[in-house]
């Protein structure tokens, strides 16, 4: 997939992050955090870009990451990872963190979730961590050579300065520890177009069903793109949706 003419700015703006990170092997480590609507391309962009960029990627949710020592995805164990890379150069991409940092309806953020933050805030304090390893044993890993990117959406809202991190209930500790912030853009009908045509879905799906035709298939879901853009909160998510409901009917 390529980047789309909304995408193109924050592409740049990653790109020489992570060349930096690159070039000086770690020693420049500019993690930051980027914001934007569900499905206008956050992963997309980072791991595309650490890809041509020549550099491993671990992808952690952050919504599934439980408490250390409860059961479930403590960080130990999501970033276990860390420890197959073997010293090298390593982004670690952080998805939805925003909901480590979300009140509850009463404005309360759980005590797990806090006990998170606590938690990362000291990765990003510390030169090493200790991840989960082979036979339920710990080992430690250097994190010298990591670059930890944030990514979450915040419910839509608009987050353009680490002033606005703060409105939202990040803590100061954190923003303190991460300096950068970038955000994607909502992408246009034109751009969903543009991806549609080059879709590998649809090309997936033409080579499953030959007796459709690809032009015939882009006519009609353009048209539906097209009146399913006004009221499209899935972002490219809804090309997808639309390919498969176009071929599964």
């Amino acid at each position: 997939m390529k980047i789309l003419q909304e995408q193109e700015q924050t592409a740049s703006y990653i790109s020489r992050i992570l060349t930096a990170f690159k070039i000086s092997e770690g020693t420049i480590k500019p993690h930051f955090v980027i914001t934007g609507n569900s499905g206008t391309g956050k992963s997309f962009l980072v791991s595309k870009l650490a890809a041509e960029t020549k550099l491993d990627i671990i992808h952690v949710n952050a919504a599934q990451v439980t408490q250390e020592g409860v059961s479930g995805n403590s960080l130990s164990k999501v970033l276990s990872p860390l420890a197959d890379t073997e010293g090298r150069l390593t982004v670690v991409f952080i998805d939805e963190f925003d909901k480590w940092f979300t009140p509850d309806s009463k404005g309360t953020v759980n005590v797990a979730t806090t006990a998170i933050q606590n938690e990362f805030l000291k990765l990003l304090e510390s030169d090493s961590t200790e991840v989960f390893g082979n036979y339920g044993k710990y080992v430690s890993v250097s994190l010298e050579r990591v670059l930890f990117v944030f990514a979450g959406a915040f419910n839509g809202k608009t987050v353009k300065s680490t002033k606005d991190l703060l409105e939202l209930g990040v803590k100061k500790e954190f923003v303190g520890r991460v300096a950068l912030l970038t955000e994607t853009s909502p992408l246009s009908l034109e751009s969903l177009l543009t991806h549609l045509k080059q879709s590998q879905l649809l090309q997936d799906y033409c080579k499953v069903f030959p007796e459709e035709k690809k032009s015939k298939a882009v006519a009609e879901i353009s048209k539906n793109l097209s009146e399913a853009f006004s009221q499209n909160v899935l972002g490219i998510r809804l090309v997808s949706n639309l390919i498969h409901q176009y071929f599964i009917k």
